[in-house]
């Protein structure tokens, strides 16, 4: 079930010891599919000339995806755009971070579709997946009663309330990619 090295493309450094690790460890779930891809801390510019990080952009046959790799310990409790981090010693307020990978999601289909138009005349690029990937080892996500959608847990980290990751790798997407849409962005 490991993804070769050959389509693993480390595009930049880690932000850290516990992100390099829920790397290497997601890069040794990804299911061995010859349509399966993924390039991991890679940059680019928008439209407006804004630089925009991925921590992971995944290609697999049910479509693109943008992992937001979110190491956070504790108990996450999310609603719509107020999560709040529970720390024994303090809370912490975030504005959602799946709103925020949504929106880089859309930017980078945005980017994908001038490159292809620009190297092949008219491509169709398929949809671009924002998802959230905890991985605070033994942390808990307290989703509302109408769930997360994108939110998951690493595998092997313990982390509660949410699927593992690998459930998106088998799930389906919006339709599965076509030949044209997968060269389009490999």
């Amino acid at each position: 079930m490991t993804l070769p090295p050959s389509r693993w493309q480390a595009m930049g450094d880690s932000a850290g010891p516990h992100e390099a690790e829920a790397l290497e460890s997601l890069r040794l779930l990804l299911p061995d599919d010859p349509l399966c891809n993924a390039w991991a801390n890679l940059s680019f510019v928008d439209r407006h000339g804004q630089m925009n990080e991925i921590d992971v952009l995944l290609l697999l046959r049910s479509g693109l995806f943008v992992l937001e790799l979110k190491g956070w310990r504790g108990t996450v409790v999310v609603r719509q755009n107020d999560w709040r981090q529970r720390l024994p010693a303090e809370d912490r307020h975030f504005r959602s971070p799946l709103v925020q990978t949504d929106l880089k999601s859309k930017k980078l289909k945005g980017f994908l579709e001038d490159e292809a138009r620009d190297v092949r005349g008219s491509v169709l690029v398929p949809w671009v997946t924002p998802v959230i990937v905890f991985h605070g080892p033994q942390s808990t996500i307290d989703l509302p009663q109408s769930g997360g959608g994108a939110i998951y847990g690493l595998d092997g980290f313990g982390v509660k309330g949410v699927p593992h990751l690998t459930r998106l790798f088998v799930a389906p997407g919006r339709a599965s990619l076509t030949k044209s849409e997968h060269d389009a962005v490999a």
